[in-house]
C-alpha cells in the first residue's frame, strides 16, 4: 500500500514538472510549442492564418483555442486557454499579425471541424464514438487476460 501510494505521488510530480513545461515560443523565424507529449519547431513563414473558438467540451466549461494553420490547413500550433492565460492567447495573435477567423459563438469540436477540416484529432471530434470503442477494446482484453489466467490454472 506504500509503495502504491510513493509511485502514485512519483508520477503526479513527474506529470506536475512536464506540465511546467509546457510552453510556446514565436521568434522572427520560428514557431516551437512544447506540449505535453511532443516538441515541434516549425517555420514562422508558413503560418498563414489564426483560427480562434471557443470549444464545448462533452464535459466541463467550454474554453477558448487558438490554431495556428498554414496555407494548406494544416495546425503548426495549438493553444488553449485551460493551459494558457486568456492574455497570453491575445498577445499571441497580436505577435502573429496574421489574419484571424473563427466561429463568433462556442462550437463543438464536430461543428468546428465542419468548418475547417482536419483542425481538430478525430478522437476529439467524436468522443462517445472513441469512448465506446476505447471500451469495446478494454473489455476484450480483459476477457482475453481471464481466459489466460483460467487456461494457466487449470493446467
Amino acid at each position: 500500500m506504500v509503495a502504491t501510494a510513493a509511485a502514485e505521488a512519483l508520477l503526479c510530480v513527474l506529470l506536475l514538472v512536464r506540465a511546467s513545461r509546457m510552453r510556446t515560443v514565436v521568434t522572427e523565424h520560428h514557431i516551437e510549442t512544447q506540449t505535453f507529449f511532443r516538441h515541434r519547431v516549425r517555420a514562422r513563414a508558413d503560418a498563414a492564418k489564426v483560427v480562434r473558438a471557443v470549444l464545448i467540451p462533452p464535459r466541463g466549461p467550454a474554453f477558448p483555442v487558438v490554431f495556428v494553420l498554414s496555407s494548406q490547413g494544416t495546425v503548426l500550433a495549438r493553444l488553449n486557454g485551460g493551459t494558457y492565460p486568456e492574455e497570453a492567447l491575445e498577445r499571441l495573435v497580436a505577435h502573429l499579425r496574421l489574419p484571424t477567423g473563427g466561429p463568433s459563438q462556442p462550437v463543438t469540436a464536430r461543428q468546428l471541424a465542419r468548418d475547417y477540416p482536419g483542425i481538430v484529432p478525430y478522437v476529439e471530434e467524436r468522443p462517445f464514438l472513441t469512448g465506446c470503442l476505447m471500451s469495446l477494446v478494454v473489455i476484450c482484453l480483459m476477457i482475453v487476460i481471464g481466459m489466460i489466467m483460467t487456461l494457466t490454472m487449470w493446467s
